[in-house]
């Protein structure tokens, strides 16, 4: 049975107030990211997203949230969709956000190491995805789940990729099996900060192998982007086994929800009014 998430309601409700108070959505018009969707029916908006890319049996299924399931994971299976409404910025500042789920209602008796995840994708649109050792600049953030023998144990992690090849691996290990992710990007430096909120605040994942802040500076790198390059975003569903394939169902509740992006500085602006605006409605809830 799919299951109603109070934390993810009360995430849809802060994310409509942020858009009220920024004015509604856009039509795509523009230079930066910008725009939402809650994935409510049970199909994906053609004007928003395109169309599913998967591997290795992943796919993902919209029913008021966009849902991953699997009919055998093997070692390297995904989907997604990218967003297609506009592209993020190399010279002004973005955030894109995703609430996100790796409930794992129904999975059970996994084999070791067995995983799921649920999270954003960022690519340099100047080279994007080809995979893993043949090309693009990439990088995933996601709230993981994984069978440790006897229950799943939970991380959060930020990987980045150049030419196709693994550059930096960020893991957080966490309580959390259902959190709102973002990925920040500031374009004075250049710099993506990989984020989760924890109890009301922001906070960049530390790395539990003493490597740091998960934070990426495209100039340190060899994505070799430039004021006229831009960025692409994608939501993406993954599952992986080293030993028999398992699957995957909707009931199991891997997905993702409410996303938004917004450019900077009106992504800090949006916070502060959309908290405003939240109050007004508990407010009047309570009446």
């Amino acid at each position: 049975m799919k299951i109603t998430n109070k934390f993810l309601k009360f995430n849809a409700v802060f994310t409509l107030s942020m858009f009220i108070t920024s004015g509604g959505i856009t039509s795509g018009e523009g230079s930066n990211f910008f725009g939402s969707d809650d994935f409510a029916g049970s199909t994906y908006d053609t004007n928003k997203w395109y169309e599913l890319y998967s591997r290795n049996n992943g796919t993902l299924s919209q029913n008021d949230g966009m849902y991953y399931s699997t009919s055998s994971a093997t070692d390297d299976g995904y989907a997604y969709h990218e967003w297609s409404l506009n592209e993020g910025s190399y010279s002004d500042g973005w955030t894109v956000q995703l609430d996100v789920s790796v409930l794992c209602s129904t999975l059970t008796e996994l084999d070791y190491g067995d995983i799921v995840s649920f999270g954003l994708a960022l690519e340099n649109n100047s080279d994007p995805y080809q995979g893993i050792e043949i090309g693009g600049d990439w990088a995933t953030l996601g709230l993981s789940a994984v069978w440790n023998g006897e229950g799943f144990s939970y991380a959060l992690a930020f990987e980045t990729f150049t030419d196709g090849l693994p550059e930096e691996v960020f893991v957080e290990q966490s309580y959390l099996s259902s959190a709102t992710i973002r990925l920040l990007y500031d374009a004075n430096s250049h710099t993506v900060f990989a984020q989760y909120d924890n109890d009301g605040t922001w906070v960049t994942i530390t790395d539990d192998y003493e490597c740091g802040d998960a934070t990426f500076t495209i100039d340190e790198t060899n994505w070799n982007m430039s004021n006229s390059d831009t960025f692409g975003v994608a939501i993406l569903g993954t599952s992986g086994s080293a030993y028999s394939p398992f699957s995957v169902s909707e009931d199991d509740n891997i997905f993702g929800a409410n996303f938004f992006a917004v450019p900077e500085p009106g992504a800090n602006a949006l916070c502060a009014l959309g908290v405003s605006v939240l109050l007004f409605f508990f407010r009047k809830f309570k009446k």
